[in-house]
């Protein structure tokens, strides 16, 4: 009885040369495999930047909203108290003239107009102060 004892896949010379040949392959594998994570791992890190970036933009525009919502109460402030003066002036101008006063007419409309036109020049230097910053940013 010749037994023959099994061939392991290591003893033999034609399995060694495959294990050789296969060897390359797997390194070549390992390889890509590494590229791959570092790849995935890069477009995880720009995903989260893309995310950074768009929370950024959003919060910019609630601030800016916002500032807009400031500027515009300002403004309607500003304009209230403008036609309360008027009509302060006018008022008493009316009563003025009606009482026969003239000269405190006089006086009343020179002032209104001494007023109007120096917070006039000042608001116009003001502006354009304002508008050459805003074009040099």
């Amino acid at each position: 009885m010749n037994k023959e004892a099994p061939l392991s896949s290591n003893s033999s010379p034609d399995n060694r040369k495959s294990d050789d040949s296969i060897m390359p392959v797997r390194q070549e594998i390992q390889s890509i495999d590494q590229r791959l994570k570092s790849i995935e791992q890069f477009l995880a890190t720009v995903d989260k930047a893309i995310e950074a970036f768009d929370a950024y933009l959003d919060n910019k525009t609630e601030t800016e909203r916002r500032q807009q919502d400031i500027d515009d109460k300002q403004h309607r402030r500003m304009v209230w108290a403008l036609v309360y003066a008027i009509a302060i002036v006018f008022v008493s101008t009316l009563t003025a003239m009606i009482m026969g006063q003239f000269d405190l007419v006089k006086f009343f409309v020179q002032s209104a107009l001494a007023v109007a036109a120096g917070s006039g020049l000042t608001n116009l230097i003001e502006f354009q102060g304002r508008r050459s910053k805003k074009t040099k940013g």
